[in-house]
């Protein structure tokens, strides 16, 4: 499911594959043992995140997977939860796109976990919305929209319309699906009226084919 809105997705998802907020802190002073200890174990798991990204980028997903998983490891072990937040992404997303959605839910219900123990609600919404999206892969259409309707809360309470716009796509998407034909022209609506309001007319240009789409679905059934 592809997001172009300013939602939840678009931002984390392009920072973790594309950026490395791993850069480490130099000093000219020597450390204490235990200090230097944990800084080489982070240096570790901020290579093999790294080395994860570039092996899923070329085609090699289970190394990938197995980097990525070390480097989750390693980040739990020295309490850096900055990592362990982005390493559970990767997983996550990463097992999503190949449609090994069991996986995918394995590390996205870890990251939902994670980012509700750390007060942290776009990553609560961000995880939440890919969780709808994999239930939707699985045809698990009540628990996607369960999901979906949470992220959207989540976005109406941060008054972020364009993870609220992304969310009633999504909602949209998946009652289209399970043939719920009203509710999806009713969600699609207002995610059309969110995009016009914030001059997104790529976005208005896909939720107009997604009514557009709705619409005959709906006339062909009445």
């Amino acid at each position: 499911m592809s997001v172009c809105f300013k939602g939840f997705g678009r931002a984390i998802s392009s920072l973790l594959l594309i950026l490395s907020p791993f850069a480490l802190l130099t000093s000219h002073a020597p450390l204490p043992v235990a200090a230097q200890a944990m800084q080489d174990r982070k240096a570790d798991a901020d290579r093999l995140f790294q080395q994860g990204i570039q092996q899923y980028q070329t085609s090699q997903f289970e190394a990938a997977f197995q980097s990525w998983q070390q480097a989750l490891t390693l980040y739990r072990s020295i309490k850096n939860h900055f990592g362990e937040g982005a390493a559970l992404s990767q997983l996550g997303l990463g097992y999503e796109a190949l449609g090994n959605y069991d996986q995918a839910i394995v590390y996205l219900e870890q990251l939902l976990v994670y980012a509700k123990e750390h007060n942290d609600p776009i990553g609560q919404g961000f995880a939440l919305s890919r969780l709808g999206s994999t239930y939707l892969g699985m045809g698990q259409y009540d628990s996607a929209i369960d999901a979906h309707q949470q992220s959207l809360a989540i976005a109406q309470k941060l008054k972020h319309p364009g993870g609220e716009g992304q969310e009633l796509r999504n909602l949209g998407i998946v009652y289209f699906s399970q043939g719920a034909y009203d509710k999806a022209i009713e969600a699609y609506q207002q995610s059309l009226t969110l995009a016009h309001a914030l001059k997104e007319p790529q976005w208005e240009s896909l939720v107009l084919i997604d009514l557009g789409t709705a619409y005959h679905a709906a006339g062909e059934v009445a």
